[in-house]
């Protein structure tokens, strides 16, 4: 239990996914899945964010040399908190592996448009953290014709960060 950080009962150890406290067979099953696959599944990536586990997320993406595909999920998710361990991830992520990361911005640029302004807004920030020069376009058309005041500013403050790079 010492060597495995376990502090609390129940817990549930399998490999890179850790369960502290109650955890339906649906989860394990999910995980177990994933495992299989060699991909994490959007809930398996959100217990993991809920579990302070986020950055193990990281690990695998960088150790596999890609991101998994629901990882845009939590990062267009309606919850804060998820968005904000996802997008700690992609932070890190821009830093460490560039490339990788800004592989996810087309993925995560298709649910722009469906997304609430508050997720907008979380959008914009990431691509502004990561995108390139590639996204100038994007940017400043968003800044010029988006309705909502605090989607515009994003965009802009996302515009500058991208040109400053």
């Amino acid at each position: 239990a010492a060597a495995s950080r376990v502090r609390s009962v129940p817990t549930v150890l399998l490999g890179t996914f850790r369960w502290t406290g109650a955890v339906s067979t649906f989860e394990i099953r999910e995980a177990l899945e994933s495992l299989e696959k060699g991909e994490l599944g959007a809930g398996a990536m959100e217990r993991m964010i809920k579990e302070g586990q986020a950055f193990d997320m990281l690990r695998l993406f960088q150790e596999r040399g890609t991101v998994a595909p629901a990882f845009v999920e939590l990062l267009n998710h309606p919850l804060l908190p998820l968005r904000l361990g996802a997008m700690a991830v992609m932070e890190t992520l821009a830093e460490r592996a560039p490339e990788l990361a800004r592989g996810v911005l087309p993925s995560l640029w298709e649910g722009f448009g469906a997304a609430e302004n508050v997720v907008k807004g979380d959008i914009l920030y990431v691509i502004g953290e990561v995108g390139d020069g590639r996204w100038e376009p994007v940017l400043a058309a968003v800044a010029d014709a988006a309705p909502d005041p605090e989607v515009r500013a994003a965009a802009v403050e996302a515009l500058e960060k991208v040109r400053g790079r």
